[in-house]
């Protein structure tokens, strides 16, 4: 289950429908994965679209809310890398995602609670939901009362105006899986006042490849994992690729695929659908980390953040 925002990114050469756990949600939908997703849209125009659009590829709409908010809208720009800028509007819809009475047909109960019948394995959050009060209270209750088979998988995504640190840490403390990149993995170990000085570390040790010492970086990710209970942990490292860290384990990194990047929107977002689909089909680690990769970089390598994709792409 997917829970979050729902917006248009207005690109220069036109609009695609989008939002870090709408991407999540349709890629794991369109390679066959049961997802639920949740959000709220407006009653405009753009509202009706993107209802219409999710209904044309079969993604359940029933935890769709609409209200009188306008539809999110974000600017994105590009530099000459394909590396986006997001100017992203407030409040919107999506700033107003109502849990407190049960959702027509979605996997609710009235307290807001998960129904046992359709329990997820994994509720999947990004930090930008939470930037309202409405759609703050309602998630953290979710969260804080889901059942003990539901993994909270957070995605990091620092935004301007759409987060404080407070918030970000207490959402890792709540959390199972922390998806996260490099910059975002400085700031929270600034944010954890490191003792260990791990900021700094981080900082002499950039730009990691995945073909270097692992010590420093594993030191690092052990340190935050204990500190907020993680069970994982999974560090994006745009072109030089990835990284998965779990307790007890040894690091894996994988190498990013070469591919010609037309933009790196929702890049992120389908190599975390690619992730969490090797793990829901009980694919190792090794395994799941490689797909999520394939899927990343199909992703950069075309116009959208949700481009058209099926399984034996991979």
């Amino acid at each position: 289950m997917c829970i979050g925002e729902i917006v248009w990114d207005m690109l220069p050469d036109g609009r695609y429908l989008g939002g870090a756990p709408l991407n999540v949600a349709v890629n794991l939908h369109r390679m066959g994965v049961s997802v639920h997703m949740i959000s709220a849209v407006g009653t405009d125009e753009l509202g009706d679209e993107a209802v219409r659009l999710l209904g044309d590829m079969n993604i359940p709409i029933f935890g769709i809310q609409r209200n009188e908010l306008p539809t999110g809208i974000v600017k994105v720009s590009l530099d000459d890398k394909g590396l986006p800028g997001y100017e992203i509007k407030y409040p919107s819809a999506w700033d107003a995602i109502d849990l407190s009475s049960r959702v027509q047909g979605s996997p609710w109960q009235e307290e807001g609670s998960l129904n046992p019948k359709e329990l997820p394995k994994y509720l999947v959050v990004g930090t930008l939901v939470f930037r309202s009060e409405l759609s703050r209270s309602s998630l953290f209750d979710v969260i804080e009362h889901r059942d003990s088979s539901t993994s909270l998988v957070l995605d990091v995504n620092l935004r301007k105006d759409g987060y404080t640190p407070s918030l970000v840490l207490d959402l890792m403390y709540m959390a199972d899986v922390l998806k996260v990149n490099e910059e975002e993995l400085e700031l929270i170990l600034e944010w954890m006042g490191d003792e260990v000085s791990g900021s700094s570390v981080f900082a002499k040790m950039s730009p990691f490849q995945p073909s270097h010492d692992q010590s420093q970086l594993k030191a690092i990710l052990n340190h935050i994992g204990r500190d907020f209970g993680l069970k994982a942990i999974v560090l994006t490292l745009g072109a030089r690729g990835a990284v998965l860290w779990r307790t007890g384990t040894d690091l894996l990194t994988v190498k990013a695929i070469s591919v010609d990047v037309v933009d790196t929107v929702g890049a992120g977002d389908a190599f975390l659908a690619g992730v969490l689909y090797g793990w829901v089909n009980n694919y190792n680690d090794a395994e799941a980390l490689v797909f999520g990769s394939k899927m990343g970089a199909y992703v950069a390598g075309h116009r959208s953040a949700i481009p058209e994709l099926k399984i034996d792409l991979f």
